[in-house]
């Protein structure tokens, strides 16, 4: 995956394969959607954070749900959790084998739901998928969810890691160019920009998390990368612990995303 820095926009553009829907249907048929919804974990970031700021029976929208697994969570734990993705193939898979899942095909740019009707809008990991930009999608955040409702939303940053590489020009300079635009992946945006962007929309933010510091780190610095992500992707559980310490060590200086959780005040 290649990068680019965008000294207008102060981000990082990722070029490797067009997040279109196709891209998401071929990604997420590599799993197997029963086994991914047995797996249990003693830390769930939807869940814990839900029950922080929501009670059972909240309505819950995840916006680009994806396999729908956090839906299923949600749902388990008591809330009335609902998605919408536009991978049309992926949700038609998910709804074969849990049929009661409230889970549809849908533009977030264009949501069929009445005003204020959400508690909640869970969007993990979108956004940055967009070249055009995030401006309707989070029009469409705002206007779904109640006074008071909460917005918990994630998404690649420009970590003080990756502002350094970017000072110290470690990155290509993006120029407009339709060949690699066709190829866009995702950006890194920048966090101040988008909490402004999101404020102005009436919406409060009440607190934010690093999340991923082991990925950030080894994205960022590549010599040492083929050793972090065999502690990346090891399973094994002393291997695991050892990511969670790491992650959390370097989570403020690297960390891959950062997940801000809103109040909608007016």
């Amino acid at each position: 995956m290649n990068q680019y820095f965008d000294p207008t926009l102060r981000q990082l553009i990722f070029i490797d394969t067009r997040a279109d829907p196709l891209f998401w249907d071929q990604h997420w048929r590599r799993y197997n959607i029963q086994k991914l919804y047995a797996q249990n974990s003693s830390f769930d970031l939807v869940v814990k954070y839900t029950k922080k700021f929501l009670p059972r029976g909240s309505r819950i929208l995840e916006g680009g749900c994806g396999r729908g697994q956090n839906v299923y969570k949600l749902l388990k734990k008591g809330f009335n959790a609902q998605g919408i993705d536009y991978a049309s193939q992926t949700i038609k898979r998910v709804k074969k084998h849990f049929p009661q899942l409230n889970i549809q095909v849908g533009d977030l740019r264009h949501l069929e739901i009445p005003n204020g009707y959400f508690d909640g809008y869970w969007s993990i990991g979108v956004i940055e998928h967009f070249y055009a930009g995030y401006e309707r999608i989070i029009d469409e955040m705002a206007r779904v969810l109640r006074k008071d409702g909460f917005l918990f939303l994630s998404f690649p940053y420009m970590s003080p890691l990756r502002k350094i590489k970017a000072r110290l020009n470690f990155y290509p300079l993006w120029k407009e160019n339709p060949d690699l635009q066709k190829d866009f992946y995702q950006f890194a945006l920048d966090a101040d920009q988008v909490k402004k962007d999101i404020e102005k929309r009436g919406l409060t933010l009440i607190a934010q998390h690093y999340l991923d510091g082991t990925k950030g780190l080894k994205d960022e610095c590549g010599i040492i990368k083929p050793v972090l992500q065999k502690l990346y992707d090891s399973q094994n559980s002393a291997m695991k612990g050892a990511n969670f310490l790491l992650s959390l060590l370097f989570s403020r200086i690297a960390a891959h995303s950062l997940l801000c959780i809103f109040q909608k005040t007016f």
